[in-house]
């Protein structure tokens, strides 16, 4: 019968395998059957060792989203405090890679490519709707989606 392995080696394989947060990996030892005694001394270890490291895990994270599946800061912020990233660092990071500016132009980038999808003879409050709709299922605030809509003319005056 193959023997258990150590807290530590599980924690270092399941950290290395992709990049993870600090709960994540606490999470999956607890899972696991290990004690807290042994996850905490894990953590630290993981920590000294620079395998966790929630900043790092969070610039890399925000800076991959904008580029490659933008969204707006409300839906990156639930993402990652969904992995256990403290609010402190998320808004930290937000505010260093995604000030609001750069988040109202990411989200006229993508108002202007979902007016391109809208075919037919639509009226223009409709294509509102549709891009409002669409920029507040990507995580823009509703002062986002209002700004855009004005710069991208879709609102009737």
């Amino acid at each position: 019968m193959k023997e258990k392995p150590s807290a530590l080696e599980r924690g270092r394989s399941f950290a290395t395998y992709m990049p993870r947060t600090i709960q994540q990996v606490e999470k999956k030892l607890a899972a696991e059957g290990y004690t807290q005694a042994e996850i905490a001394e894990v953590l630290l270890r993981l920590q000294e060792e620079r395998y966790l490291d929630d900043t790092a895990y969070t610039e890399m994270w925000i800076h991959g989203w904008i580029t490659r599946n933008p969204m707006g800061r409300a839906l990156i912020r639930k993402k990652l405090q969904e992995r256990g990233v403290d609010r402190t660092i998320i808004n930290a990071e937000l505010m260093k890679q995604l000030p609001e500016e750069k988040e109202e132009e990411l989200a006229i980038t993508l108002a202007q490519k979902k007016l391109k999808t809208l075919t037919g003879a639509r009226s223009t409050s409709q294509k509102a709707a549709r891009v409002g709709q669409f920029l507040t299922s990507r995580g823009f605030s509703e002062g986002v989606v209002w700004a855009v809509l004005s710069a991208v003319n879709l609102l009737q005056e």
